[in-house]
């Protein structure tokens, strides 16, 4: 097969792999999903050419395991989670935590989560309008 027909059939191939690979593909449907890659080639393409694409596509072709184990995965979050140290901070009554024009970071939202003080920009808006009325 000359250079540029080998090219235009390995990038078909792939461009085929890609759309394939879009969906699930589970064992159980592997024949359907292989099947249906021949409609997935190029129209436009040599049959000569059509046919490589789609047994390579074919070739190449597998299932996507999609597996979960949920008590492995809890028991890892809760292994996790015993392995992180509790952090303590401590505020001093009067203590400024944030002045006017700071930028509010989580490790300064903090504090205010834990106290009650948290307000939504829909709480603030809505005092701000009573005091400046």
């Amino acid at each position: 097969m000359p250079a540029p027909a080998w090219d235009r059939v390995a990038d078909e191939t792939q461009v085929v792999l890609e759309r394939a690979m879009r969906d699930e593909i589970r064992e159980s449907s592997l024949a359907d999903a292989r099947r249906r890659l021949s409609s997935l080639v190029r129209l436009d393409l040599p049959d000569e050419d059509a046919a490589i694409v789609k047994e390579i596509a074919q070739a190449l072709s597998g299932a996507q395991i999609a597996t979960t184990n949920a008590d492995k995965t809890e028991q890892g979050r809760q292994e996790a989670r015993q392995r992180v140290e509790p952090v303590t901070t401590s505020i001093a009554r009067s203590e400024i935590i944030l002045r006017a024009g700071d930028i509010v970071t989580r490790p300064i939202s903090r504090p205010w989560m834990q106290l009650g003080l948290r307000q939504t920009a829909y709480e603030l808006a809505r005092r701000a309008r009573g005091v400046w009325r």
